[in-house]
């Protein structure tokens, strides 16, 4: 059973890390890594676990699907990654214990807040500029922030007092803080940073459409109604408009290194504890 186990992990860390590479390198998680993660983590089950404990690995991917896809459905996170996660939930399904694939999802989401946080930071400061007036502007979007990370340590805290949380989710509160100070800004993170105005020729299929600086005749006649993921039929639609451009957030960051940051983590995490 340990041999199996180090045999799941290894091929998962081998998936991933080549998942990473060509998701840095290129955007793209390719679906025949995902599926054929997922199908020889579907085939180690049947030999691994009981019917009942199959049967809910299966219902686990269908819940990261059903809410993996409204986040992708608002460009939030590319369909690769989804499919990664489930592929993740497949193939190692549970470490000493614990639902892997849910510690992976959290680590993921710290590492890529802090990091795009830490890197935003700097980019806002070589394009804008803090006046008194632009924070004005920000003031009730900076009360929102502190009012919900005054939330979240109160939370902790007595989560923690109270022996519901372990001591060290206090190092939680670092990514927080630096997702609430970005989000105040992340208007002129869209506008600064993503905003491209793409030829139709270079619009490809997983881009994010941006809704807000297209006029409301043209969304229309896009017919996305709230999705902002461009897919292979729209493309195929809006040629036939004969739209010459589009407003795109363009070269948004990569999830698939987090993913292996956040899959190596979780490795070492559950061990330690």
């Amino acid at each position: 059973m340990f041999d199996l186990l180090i045999i799941r992990i290894v091929i998962l860390l081998l998936a991933i890390a080549f998942a990473a590479y060509t998701d840095y390198k290129s955007g793209y998680i390719y679906n025949w890594l995902n599926y054929s993660l997922a199908i020889i983590g579907l085939i180690l089950n049947i030999f691994t676990y009981s019917f009942i404990s199959n049967l809910n690995i299966i219902l686990g991917c269908v819940a990261i699907f059903v809410v993996g896809y409204i986040i992708y459905y608002f460009g939030k996170i590319g369909g690769g990654d989804i499919k990664l996660f489930i592929a993740i939930n497949l193939m190692l399904p549970y470490y000493y214990n614990q639902p892997f694939v849910l510690f992976v999802l959290l680590f993921s989401c710290l590492f890529s807040v802090v990091i795009v946080s830490l890197i935003y930071t700097f980019k806002l400061f070589s394009k804008i500029r803090f006046t008194t007036k632009f924070l004005k502007q920000k003031i009730s979007s900076i009360i929102k922030s502190i009012l919900i990370f005054v939330f979240f340590c109160l939370f902790m805290h007595y989560s923690i007092k109270l022996g519901s949380l372990p001591i060290y989710f206090y190092y939680s509160l670092i990514p927080i803080f630096l997702g609430l100070f970005i989000m105040i800004f992340q208007d002129e993170i869209k506008k600064y940073i993503y905003l491209q105005k793409l030829p139709l020729e270079k619009i490809e299929d997983g881009d994010v459409i941006a809704t807000e600086h297209i006029s409301k005749t043209l969304l229309e006649k896009l017919k996305l109604g709230q999705r902002q993921v461009i897919e292979e039929e729209d493309l195929k639609r809006f040629k036939k408009l004969k739209i010459k451009s589009l407003p795109i957030y363009y070269n948004l960051p990569k999830f698939g290194p987090y993913i292996l940051l956040g899959t190596i983590f979780t490795l070492i995490f559950l061990s330690l504890i």
